[in-house]
């Protein structure tokens, strides 16, 4: 169990209420499904990943990011870490149940996320976006501190993407965190 490694792993961009939401989908998600997959895009020191364990202490875990080695409680989080960009996967065959996106945030980065993971995830399954919205002072201070990181294209992608013709309802926004529930395959 992770303990209170969920609401303090170092994570400035996941907000408090934020937290306690990838919290509570976990749960709902182990809740609904025997043995549910999580899968984090994504996850830089952990913070996300802890809140997704603490939510499901006995869901498999997976996490995709360049940069695992900085994720924080690696020990406890009995997860698998994937060290590498999430575009360069290859195919991916595994069910998903709950889908975490928070890696590159350009439109094309977002976009190769949904289409190569997205499709995975299964009826009644969970797909979200953080930095879907955010506000303009929070913009401003991700601009200083992480060059490049703007999440222009994260709107873009989950907006064209995850339409209802595609089969995703909208589930809920929280925060910078949009969340869409596969409604059909």
């Amino acid at each position: 169990m992770t303990g209170d490694l969920w609401q303090t792993v170092s994570g400035a961009f996941l907000s408090a209420i934020e937290r306690e939401w990838l919290k509570e989908a976990a749960r709902s998600v182990a809740e609904l499904f025997d043995a549910p997959l999580l899968v984090n895009i994504g996850v830089w020191k952990g913070a996300s990943m802890h809140c997704l364990r603490a939510g499901a202490p006995d869901a498999t875990l997976v996490g995709i990011d360049v940069n695992t080695h900085k994720t924080q409680g690696v020990e406890i989080l009995r997860a698998e870490l994937i060290r590498r960009d999430s575009r360069h996967m290859g195919s991916w065959s595994r069910p998903i149940h709950l889908l975490f996106i928070d890696g590159g945030h350009a439109y094309e980065v977002v976009r190769s996320d949904i289409r190569t993971f997205g499709k995975h995830v299964v009826v009644g399954g969970i797909l979200m976006f953080h930095d879907y919205t955010r506000s303009k002072t929070y913009l401003e201070k991700l601009a200083r501190r992480c060059p490049g990181r703007l999440p222009l294209g994260v709107r873009r992608a989950a907006d064209e993407l995850c339409t209802k013709s595609r089969g995703w309802d909208f589930l809920a926004t929280i925060d910078s965190i949009k969340a869409f529930q596969r409604a059909e395959a």
